[in-house]
């Protein structure tokens, strides 16, 4: 499948290249849609309840998206608190993953 990597929204740092991937992080604008309903991440700048990740000790976790944050050296995340982080974290920096993948209930 077809992964769009657009520039991040809000700093405009590049995306980079599309890819074909069966398994991706989501874009910030994906975790707005798909964890609130809401088309941009100004009108979702919390995910909710269904944004907050647990560790293997049942402690909330970050986790990374794929988009690039405000710079190429950064990634875009959500805090332990469901916030989107737009601005990013250093991508050498440890944090959580949510893969994602689109299922086709056609077949």
């Amino acid at each position: 499948m077809k992964v769009s990597n657009k520039p991040n929204p809000v700093w405009c740092a590049d995306g980079g290249r599309d890819t074909k991937d069966r398994f991706f992080l989501l874009s910030i604008s994906e975790a707005a849609v798909h964890f609130t309903g809401r088309e941009s991440r100004s009108e979702a700048r919390r995910l909710g309840n269904a944004g907050i990740a647990l560790d293997g000790q049942g402690v909330r976790a970050w986790w990374w998206l794929r988009s690039p944050g405000f710079c190429s050296v950064d990634a875009a995340s959500v805090d332990t608190d469901g916030h989107l982080e737009d601005r990013g974290r250093l991508v050498c920096s440890v944090g959580g993953v949510r893969p994602a993948f689109w299922l086709d209930l056609r077949s």
